[in-house]
C-alpha cells in the first residue's frame, strides 16, 4: 500500500470516529434536555394540587353572598337587578391557592349566565376551558373593564377580565352575541 492510501484510510476512520462521537454527544445533550424538561414540568395533579376544592358552600339565594368572606374575600362579579334574569344557584369554593365564587342566573326565555370570580387570578384549577376560541377583544367589556370575548363549539359565549389579583369570567348561552355583550358591560364588581 502506498503512503497516500494509508493516510486516506486512517483519515476516513478518524472522520467516522469523530462523527460518531459528535452524534453521541448530540444524543446525550438531547436526552439531558428531555429529562430536564420532563422533570421540571409539573404533572397535571401537581398543577391543581389533586382535588382543587378544599371547602365549598352552596348559595340558595343571592343574599347569602354576603357571608362569603371566609371563602372569598375579594370583590365578586354580579348581575345588576332588572336585567330580566333570576338567581338560580351559587357556590363559594376555597381552593389550595385561593377561592372562587360562582353565580348562576337564568331568564324566562331560557338563556343562562354564569358569573365566576377567582382569586388569585392564576388559580385555573376550577375554570373550564371547553375549547373556547377568540372572537374579539374589540368592544368587549365586563363590568366596565375591557375584556376578551370567546366562543366554544356549542356557541356558548365567554368574556373575561383579569385585574391585578382577580379573574372575572361571564359565561352565557341561549342569547345573541350582542345581547351577551350588553349584559356583560352592565355587570358590576361588588
Amino acid at each position: 500500500m502506498t503512503e497516500n492510501a494509508k493516510m486516506s484510510g486512517r483519515g476516513g476512520a478518524n472522520r467516522t470516529l469523530k462523527a460518531l462521537g459528535l452524534a453521541l454527544l448530540v444524543l446525550t445533550c438531547a436526552f439531558g434536555l428531555y429529562i430536564a424538561v420532563i422533570m421540571g414540568e409539573p404533572q397535571e395533579n401537581d398543577k391543581t394540587g389533586g382535588d382543587p376544592v378544599k371547602e365549598e358552600k352552596n348559595l340558595a339565594s343571592f343574599s347569602e353572598l354576603a357571608g362569603r368572606d371566609e371563602f372569598f374575600d375579594q370583590p365578586v362579579l354580579i348581575l345588576n337587578e332588572g336585567q330580566g334574569y333570576s338567581f338560580v344557584s351559587g357556590a363559594c369554593r376555597r381552593t389550595a391557592k385561593g377561592g372562587m365564587v360562582e353565580l348562576n342566573y337564568t331568564s324566562e326565555a331560557g338563556a343562562t349566565l354564569t358569573l365566576v370570580s377567582v382569586a388569585p387570578r392564576d388559580d385555573y384549577s376550577l375554570i373550564s376551558g371547553d375549547d373556547y376560541t377568540l372572537i374579539s377583544d374589540k368592544g368587549a367589556y365586563l363590568a366596565g373593564a375591557k375584556g376578551v370575548l370567546m366562543r366554544n363549539r356549542e356557541l356558548r359565549l365567554r368574556i373575561y377580565v383579569a385585574t391585578d389579583y382577580c379573574l372575572y369570567i361571564c359565561y352565557g348561552a341561549g342569547m345573541s352575541q350582542s345581547d351577551f355583550k350588553l349584559l356583560a358591560q352592565s355587570m358590576q364588581v361588588y
